[in-house]
């Protein structure tokens, strides 16, 4: 009943958020960096103080972890939890942020060192994704009883740890659960400001921006909690449009690491691109598996109209997987106007040898 009246509180806060982040933002990257390791530190150390309360049993956690297996029931949260990883935005994040990088794009040295660095920095945000993700996991399979249990949401989980384990666990789970909440807010903006800019063009100051794309996400919001009976029907429309717009990044991500013309000597090798191929069609089939119904009322209109637009969805994602990338050469004037934008490589050996 109180959905939208929640959302848009959180809405008004996130803008507030935005703007203290633009002025973070605007004394360096590096700065920005602390803000998100801030907010994932405190996720991570009050998921891991709720695992040591319920203290689980080790052997079956580290079980869980080198023998993984997937019963049919836990499909969904599987692919949840993928997608809280691979998201769409934070593919076009990480690819900014690289970007923004101040390289000598000149020198092959230097750009290898940072594409390896940048491959340790990836690979170590994983890991630590993965063990606070193990702490949420086995935070809440302490209510799990096998065929049948409480159905725990977000709205239940905080009254669940009072019960068991006193106040402290509950005010601790919230500190966690509003850590990672800014933080995927702020990675949300970030990257819907660097896909305005790049792509769209669309320049604007930092304080409107805020205030724009948090105007716009106060619509969908209070739609969503009005034609949703729940928040976990809300949490399984979010579901539904992380699922959509997945192949828009991955399959363009794809294609664009394996253009030779864009990438030059840094492209992607043909076992790369096959095994990648494979594990994002996975991906993306598995997401939509996950959303199909179990049955059909084909008595229904609304069924039809869906197998329509979901027809030319599909039609367009096979179009953008089979056309090829044509590139369009800019002027001098636009490729220093947009230097930051794109920059396609160019090679001089004589001035890397002086460089080194």
């Amino acid at each position: 009943m109180f959905i939208w009246i929640k959302n848009l509180d959180r809405s008004i806060m996130h803008y507030y958020f935005d703007n203290v982040y633009s002025l973070i933002k605007q004394i360096g990257q590096r700065k920005l960096e602390f803000l998100f390791a801030f907010f994932n530190r405190n996720h991570g150390y009050s998921f891991f103080i709720e695992l040591g309360l319920i203290q689980p049993d080790p052997k079956e956690l580290f079980k869980g972890i080198f023998i993984p297996y997937v019963p049919n029931s836990a499909l969904q949260q599987m692919v949840g939890l993928i997608g809280s990883v691979l998201m769409p935005h934070n593919l076009y994040l990480h690819s900014s942020l690289v970007q923004e990088k101040k390289i000598h794009k000149q020198n092959i040295g230097l750009l290898k060192k940072s594409i390896f660095y940048f491959k340790i920095e990836t690979g170590i945000s994983l890991l630590v994704s993965f063990f606070i993700s193990m702490a949420v996991i086995g935070t809440f399979a302490f209510w799990y009883v096998p065929g049948g249990g409480p159905d725990i949401d977000l709205t239940q989980a905080g009254d669940y740890l009072d019960s068991h384990f006193g106040i402290y666990a509950k005010y601790i789970w919230g500190v966690g659960l509003l850590a990672a909440g800014q933080s995927s807010t702020i990675t949300g903006t970030l990257a819907g400001q660097y896909v305005m800019q790049g792509f769209i063009k669309f320049n604007v100051g930092k304080f409107k921006r805020a205030f724009f794309t948090r105007l716009v996400a106060i619509v969908p919001s209070i739609l969503i909690a009005f034609l949703g009976d729940s928040n976990q029907d809300f949490n399984n429309y979010l579901n539904v449009l992380q699922a959509i717009q997945l192949p828009f990044a991955i399959i363009p991500l794809l294609k664009l690491s394996y253009n030779k013309q864009i990438m030059g000597n840094f492209t992607i090798g043909k076992i790369e691109i096959t095994l990648l191929s494979i594990l994002s069609a996975i991906i993306i089939g598995v997401n939509y598996y996950i959303q199909v119904p179990d049955s059909i009322d084909w008595s229904q209109f609304q069924v039809y109209i869906v197998i329509i637009v979901m027809a030319l969805y599909f039609l367009f994602m096979v179009i953008i997987l089979f056309t090829k990338l044509k590139l369009q050469l800019q002027s001098d004037q636009d490729q220093t106007n947009n230097s930051k934008i794109y920059e396609k490589p160019t090679y001089d050996l004589k001035q890397i040898q002086k460089t080194e």
